[in-house]
């Protein structure tokens, strides 16, 4: 059985045997500890190409072929215009690997041009720089090991750069783990004061799905509006990738994953430590990206992306997906996010192509149109500032996530499945 949900920040198709197929399989998980050890970090940063006058430089990426695994990669296009350039991208490699291949390519309209490529030894760690076998051209990197894989991830994250974390596409695991409620400031990666993520996203924010923190004393006219909520609770931005040119934060780790040593999105912990919209999301490789509509930074975009076949029951052709995933048309769902004085109004809208076409007929003949458009609205409050300092919200969240609700054991608005005893869940890579 299939079932469409406006959940949180998503719409994922759910089938009702996706939570226990997921848990056979092995790739759901609780509390498996990872240790700093168990990855090591490979970075790319300052590169100079050898590009003829007739050759293109322009939109470059790195590919990677992890070794002995296969396990292919891709960094985000950089809109770059010439032969020199900081890729700043960032890979986190399984402890057992022995190599990585990287190519450094150029995309031009639907066409990729090799700019040279070398190979990575990680028997080694520290500062290297590899040719691409042209002539003057060359790559820039280091390869981190043990406790410097959380410092340079940490100051990549706060650059706002790519950080490819892992994909279920090849098969990679993502372990849920439980964090204690009072102590997320300290367990979750987050944009700190200074960092390239807009200070409007800077530190740790709660989906208050629910409207639990309502009324508002200095907007009391706001209220929540909606049946549905998922069993979520907490976001940050900082394990997304900045993108000045085009003012979004792109997903690179997705709804359902996160680091080997922090996270970014939590989840209600349901007494077994398992979260069933997180098995959805795994299942779908949901994706958010998050983008301004302009530089005053007070309102955004969402675009959500899936696996076309587990979440529409078909594929669709390859021109249409991004990175093996498919957009979400905005005139079915536009997800929002509306910059208030308290903090972001969610706003998700259905089918804005039913209200444009409500709008043009007269009311006899376009009242069935009604029923097929809605808006909801919930509130997001920052409870931890880009400086870590707990607001004047942290109380409120903290109330509303230590609430057990012991008797449900059906998921509903007024009844989710919270059983974790002062305890959420977050997704992290796992071997």
């Amino acid at each position: 059985m299939r079932i469409w949900a406006c959940v949180g920040f998503t719409m994922i198709v759910l089938q009702a045997d996706a939570f226990r197929t997921k848990r056979q399989a092995g790739e759901i998980q609780s509390d498996t500890y990872v240790d700093v050890s168990d990855f090591k970090l490979l970075s790319l940063t300052d590169y100079r190409l050898a590009c003829r006058w007739y050759e293109s430089c322009k939109n470059i990426y790195a590919s990677f072929q992890v070794q002995p695994s296969g396990k292919k990669y891709a960094g985000k296009v950089l809109k770059a215009n010439g032969r020199t350039g900081n890729l700043d991208t960032h890979l986190y490699i399984p402890k057992d690997s022995t190599g990585v291949s990287v190519r450094i390519l150029s995309q031009l309209w639907w066409s990729t041009f090799d700019k040279g490529g070398f190979s990575v030894d990680l028997s080694r760690g520290g500062k290297v720089t590899w040719s691409l076998g042209k002539a003057g051209a060359t790559v820039e990197g280091n390869v981190a090991m043990g406790k410097d894989v959380a410092i340079r991830a940490s100051e990549a994250q706060q650059r706002g750069a790519h950080l490819i974390v892992g994909d279920p596409l090849e098969g990679d695991r993502f372990v849920l783990h439980a964090i204690r409620n009072d102590e997320v400031e300290n367990e979750l990666a987050y944009p700190k004061t200074g960092s390239a993520i807009p200070k409007v996203l800077q530190g740790i924010f709660w989906m208050d799905q629910r409207g639990k923190h309502l009324p508002i004393a200095s907007d009391p006219d706001y209220k929540q509006v909606g049946p549905n909520a998922a069993d979520e609770l907490l976001v940050t931005l900082a394990e997304h990738r900045w993108n000045p040119d085009t003012l979004c934060l792109e997903d690179a780790a997705g709804l359902f994953g996160g680091a080997p040593i922090k996270g970014h999105w939590t989840w209600m912990n349901d007494g077994a430590k398992n979260n069933i919209p997180h098995a959805g999301a795994l299942l779908k490789s949901v994706r958010i990206d998050f983008c301004f509509r302009d530089e005053t930074f007070q309102a955004i975009n969402l675009h959500m992306y899936v696996k076309a076949k587990e979440s529409f029951g078909f594929n669709v052709p390859g021109f249409l997906m991004k990175d093996g995933l498919v957009e979400i048309p905005r005139a079915a769902m536009a997800l929002n996010m509306i910059k208030k004085p308290w903090g972001w109004d969610r706003e998700s809208i259905t089918n804005q192509g039913a209200a444009a076409l409500r709008n043009m007929l007269p009311d006899d003949l376009g009242s069935w149109l009604d029923e097929h458009h809605s808006v909801y609205h919930y509130p997001l409050f920052q409870i931890v500032d880009g400086d870590g300092k707990r607001t004047e919200h942290y109380e409120a969240y903290l109330t509303w996530a230590n609430t057990n609700f012991p008797d449900c054991s059906e998921k509903a608005f007024d009844c989710p499945l919270n059983k974790g005893n002062g305890t959420q869940l977050v997704a992290r890579r796992a071997l």
